[in-house]
């Protein structure tokens, strides 16, 4: 397995030599490394389908700065990781009931986010879902995604992953000279 770090260091290198071929090279790799990487966690996890897998994965190029970025989201059950406090309101008989969650996604971030509510899932595991405003229902929805999300996934897979996509892009460099 390589450290990130070594693999960053690499590339610069890569750019100092000839700006423009590592541009094309990146432009280049964006479609591989997604499909890596969608590769690598659909076969290592339970995910049913592949495209719900690649639809999750972001893919961003940035020429100017000849970055290439991959990122997914975590799934809303997952926010659980990020709240800090539940929040309460008075009930019509006087007792506390739970308003919702605040919390942050981002550093010194905070948000409140109403209707938010925790419960056990199928793994014994603490997770959260929403009701919107309006929303009675009381029971956890059948729809309600369980499961590793797919930036939980990729952040175990992609130091494994990253190392076949470097390979990629000196290669592509390589032709591109």
């Amino acid at each position: 397995m390589a450290d990130i770090n070594v693999l960053g260091t690499r590339l610069l290198e890569l750019k100092q030599q000839n700006e423009t071929a590592l541009r094309s090279a990146v432009a280049n790799t964006a479609s591989f490394a997604h499909t890596q990487f969608t590769n690598a966690i659909y076969q290592r996890y339970n995910f049913k389908q592949r495209d719900y897998v690649a639809e999750r994965l972001n893919t961003g190029i940035s020429l100017n700065n000849i970055e290439l970025t991959i990122s997914a989201r975590q799934r809303l059950t997952n926010a659980i990781e990020f709240a800090n406090s539940p929040l309460y309101r008075q009930g019509k008989q006087g007792q506390q009931v739970l308003a919702g969650y605040s919390g942050a996604y981002l550093r010194a971030k905070s948000a409140t986010w109403r209707g938010a509510f925790s419960f056990i899932g199928k793994n014994g595991n603490l997770l959260m879902a929403y009701r919107k405003k309006g929303e009675t229902w009381r029971d956890i929805p059948n729809q309600l995604p369980y499961g590793p999300s797919v930036a939980g996934a990729f952040g175990v897979i992609k130091d494994d992953t990253a190392p076949a996509i470097v390979d990629h892009l000196v290669k592509l460099y390589q032709q591109a000279l």
